[in-house]
């Protein structure tokens, strides 16, 4: 594979990065829920990356950045019955959600 069509190629995944505060008092039992959401993606066609992480100034906050090969396999992910189990204990738990989609340039 030449290198312009690797680029061509990064420029058409899709990305999301996602900032979630936990409600106070529910940093730990949302870290579990984010990791077992990481754990049952991974495997899920169309995932490239997905990845949780603390934020290092704000104890409350994590950051999930996610990429895929297309917007349309991510959101069929997320339709999957465990996946949208989860996601609505993620949503009990969140105090707030700041998300940006990403359009990668370089790997």
């Amino acid at each position: 594979m030449s290198l312009g069509s690797f680029n061509l190629r990064m420029n058409s995944y899709y990305g999301l990065a996602t900032k979630v505060r936990a409600l106070p008092g529910q940093h730990e039992s949302l870290s579990a829920i984010l990791e077992e959401v990481s754990r049952l993606v991974f495997d899920v066609p169309g995932c490239l990356s997905y990845t949780v992480s603390s934020v290092a100034d704000d104890p409350d906050a994590m950051f999930i950045t996610e990429f895929w090969e297309t917007r349309e396999s991510q959101q069929s992910a997320f339709s999957m019955a465990a996946i949208y189990e989860i996601a609505i204990k993620f949503h009990a738990l969140s105090a707030d959600m700041e998300q940006h989609e990403l359009q990668p340039l370089a790997n």
